[in-house]
């Protein structure tokens, strides 16, 4: 069995009905690289869901590195290693977004940092130079997002280092 297999106890149920004789997980996989060893461990509740938006397909059929929606890191393996977004990590994250600016909110959804937004002008689609993604990020429903100008990385590098500043005790 394929296709939007999100649950373990759903594999499993249907492997003990005999309805398959293999349960094959493709983009769970491109969601949460460790699906597999959290269902084993019965770890269901920390499994990163894929949400079938499909832009994993997207992306590659643009010839483009693979990109998820809800792991953020996939594709971007060389650039960062074995990094993972973990809920006790720095001050606060820096996302930095273009075309429609989602990636703020699905961030903001998997820490408890501060996530300081940053609306990109540069990338495909139509982005309207970055103002799409700003409106998108402005009007996120994920708390703990501050979001800075189109292409203002250099705003969200200082405001990220007052945070971490505040977060460490110092003035």
């Amino acid at each position: 069995a394929v296709n939007t297999v999100k649950h373990p106890a759903f594999a499993e149920s249907l492997l003990e009905e005999g309805v398959s004789d293999f349960v094959g997980i493709g983009r769970g996989f491109l969601a949460d690289p460790e699906w597999g060893k959290k269902a084993k461990e019965g770890k269901d509740d920390s499994i990163r869901k894929c949400i079938g938006c499909m832009e994993c397909f997207r992306i590659a059929d643009m010839g483009r590195p693979i990109e998820c929606t809800v792991n953020p890191l996939l594709g971007r393996e060389q650039h960062y290693g074995d990094a993972r977004l973990k809920k006790n990590g720095e001050g606060c994250v820096v996302a930095v977004a273009g075309m429609e600016g989602a990636l703020a909110s699905v961030i903001g959804g998997l820490v408890s940092r501060p996530v300081i937004a940053v609306p990109t002008s540069v990338g495909y689609g139509a982005n309207l130079h970055g103002l799409s993604a700003l409106l998108t990020m402005i009007n996120s429903c994920a708390n703990g997002i501050a979001v800075v100008n189109i292409d203002n990385g250099y705003g969200a590098g200082y405001l990220a280092a007052q945070m971490n500043r505040l977060a460490e005790g110092e003035r």
